[in-house]
This record gives C-alpha cells, structure tokens and sequence, in this order.
C-alpha cells in the first residue's frame, strides 16, 4: 500500500558521525537519566534519576552494573538535571530544571570527595543563584531561556548552559559562570552560542561535558554534539567547532567523556517511541561520512513540506504523535485508501508504523 499525506520525504545529508552502540540498560536502577559525570576518566560513572524525589546518586560501570547508591541526606530534590565533578572528585548536582521557567531559586549540591570516598550517606554544601535578568516569573515566550541542564567544572567555577524553550525558537544558549563554593550568587551570561535554526528539540542543549585534559568541551542535545577544541579556557565560544551527528535520536541528556576521545551518552525512557533508558559509547576518533551503521536501531529523519509517500502493507497501523507524546492520529489501514493529513503546526512530530511485531519510527519535521 502506499499512503499519501500533505508531507514530502527528504533525507538528511550527514557529514561528521560518531558511530554509537547501545552498551546497556540503566533503566533497571536509573529509567530517566538526567546527568552524567565521572570522577576517573571513564572508568565508573556517577548517573541521577529524574522524576522521583530519592535524592541519591548512582555509580555504575560500562556494563549498567549498579555499584554504589549514595543518599544526600541534608537536600531536597526539585529537578535534578545534572551531575559534573572536578579535579579532586568532589561531585556537583544541578537542582536548576527550570522547565516552566518560573522558579525563583536554583541550587547546586556539592559533595566533598572525602565523604564519597568513605560513606553511602552524606551531607552536601549548597551553592544557590538567581538569574539577574530575569524580572519575570515565567518570562514572555520570546524570553524562555532560564531553564538549565548543563554544567561543567573549570579552573574553580562552575560553567552552566542554558536550554532554549523560547518561542519562535532563537537558538541561543547561554554561558553562565559562579564560584564552586557554597553560598549564593547572582549570575548574568557571559558568553552564548547559536546551536542552530530550531525546531528546539533539535538543538536545545540537554548536557555538558569537559575532557580530563580540559581540551574539550560537549554540548549534547538528542541527536548530536558540538564540541569545541581546543578549548579557550575563559571564553569557550571563542573555540574552534565542530558539530558531530550521532545519527540516533532519543532523549539524551547525559554525557561524559572516557580517556582521549571516547564518550559515553545516556537517555531517559520515552515510551511514544520505544527507546531510552539506556547507556552508549561512541568514539570521536572515529568518525563516518554516511550511514552505515551496524548494531544499532535507529530512528529515522525525515523532513517535510508538502507531501509523504510511505509503502505500507495492507495491515500497517499508523500512528502520529506530537512533540509532547499526544497521539494526533491512530489509523488501521485495512485496505487501499488516499488519507488526508489532517493541518499540522510547524514542528516535530513521531511517526510510527506498526506491522505485526515489526515498529518503524521516523521523527518527522513539519516546516
């Protein structure tokens, strides 16, 4: 069969890929990881939990093997987004989601590397700030960029970046700095970077990390990086970059690196299209031009504007979901038919074809 909506399909043109592979499965301990950081170059890495209120950090190996829970006992837990550690292994927690960007106080939970090292349950000192800014709580829509999952140590501070929910999407996010010392700081960007064009799911920054020898920085979103190096240690964006495709796309909002060039990504379980909640491992030190890869599932891209062509057999059910995981269309398609799609907004969309035990998904871009 052959289906025909007000859409038309066009492939992506991928230049630098990083060939990543599916090494595990967190999401027997850790189902929605937010952050990810190492204190060892690799070798074990520390992971958090988003969407429940245990305020406790995870340490696992490359094989999702639980090796340590450490509770912070003297915190609460709002919206835990990121983990980053610094040269003596003291361990940081971004507490800044701020996806409404309607909260008034952010926090950042130190825990000094002695107490990791001798004990599972811990104290930790408390570095909060405000956005000097931002004078209204939420902000116009054109002004939605004081929601944060992204942060990194440096030198003594602390280097956090901002995700972008404005709308119509502008692309910038924002470099904030503040001491790694617990107090309470007011903090204004200074520097930004335009990760792109939009539509944001695309590029909104969702991580952050830095190499053991401080050369390069990541900034991670759902399907690439971008990576500056080598890395100007006080303004970052004055970097040489380079954007790198992962050529898979899922809710990915950890990354840390692992020696010279290898870096691991994490991603939080999203049930519209079957896939998260796992760990990866790619190498930037080898890098494809196409679209070759192996030993992964991935979700395809497709770009559209006027019309889709899909070949579907005569039992294929189709299913539409928005942005959010809102199902816009359920059809069985029983028999030959021409449908119609319905008007859609600008924007990503999922498209999934089931076919007896076979899923096909393909994120969709509406322009």
């Amino acid at each position: 069969m052959i289906l025909l909506f007000s859409l038309i399909i066009s492939t992506i043109s991928l230049s630098q890929v990083i060939n990543i592979t599916e090494k595990c499965n967190l999401a027997t301990f850790v189902p929605d990881c937010s952050g990810m950081c190492t204190r060892n170059d690799g070798s074990t890495l520390w992971v958090v939990n988003d969407n429940d209120q245990k305020t406790e950090i995870y340490e696992t190996d490359s094989n999702c093997t639980l090796l340590r829970t450490v509770k912070i006992l003297n915190v609460s837990k709002t919206d835990w987004e990121e983990l980053t550690a610094d040269d003596k292994g003291n361990i940081y927690i971004g507490d800044f989601g701020n996806n409404s960007n309607n909260r008034r106080e952010l926090n950042i939970y130190k825990i000094m590397h002695y107490d990791l090292d001798s004990t599972d349950q811990v104290n930790a000192g408390k570095i909060t700030f405000h956005y000097t800014r931002q004078t209204a709580f939420p902000p116009p829509e054109t002004e939605l960029n004081y929601d944060m999952e992204a942060m990194i140590w440096l030198n003594g501070r602390l280097h956090l970046f901002s995700k972008n929910r404005t709308n119509p999407f502008s692309g910038w996010t924002y470099h904030y700095s503040l001491p790694d010392e617990p107090g309470t700081y007011d903090i204004a960007p200074v520097d930004s970077f335009n990760t792109g064009p939009g539509p944001s799911l695309l590029f909104w920054v969702t991580g952050a990390s830095i190499s053991a020898d401080k050369q390069k920085l990541a900034l991670l979103t759902h399907d690439k990086i971008w990576v500056f190096e080598p890395l100007d240690s006080i303004h970052f964006f004055n970097s040489p970059q380079k954007t790198y495709s992962l050529a898979h796309f899922s809710q990915k909002e950890g990354i840390a690196f692992a020696g010279k060039d290898g870096v691991y990504f994490a991603d939080e379980v999203n049930k519209t299209i079957s896939n998260g909640g796992k760990l990866y491992y790619g190498n930037m030190g080898i890098v494809s031009d196409n679209n070759d890869f192996s030993g992964l599932v991935r979700t395809t891209m497709i770009y559209a504007h006027e019309f889709m062509q899909l070949d579907l057999s005569a039992s294929d059910l189709l299913e539409i979901f928005d942005a959010q995981g809102r199902r816009i269309i359920r059809q069985n398609l029983m028999q030959n038919h021409f449908t119609q799609m319905p008007v859609l907004v600008s924007g990503l969309y999922w498209v999934i074809l089931k076919s007896g035990k076979e899923i096909r998904r393909m994120l969709m871009l509406k322009d």
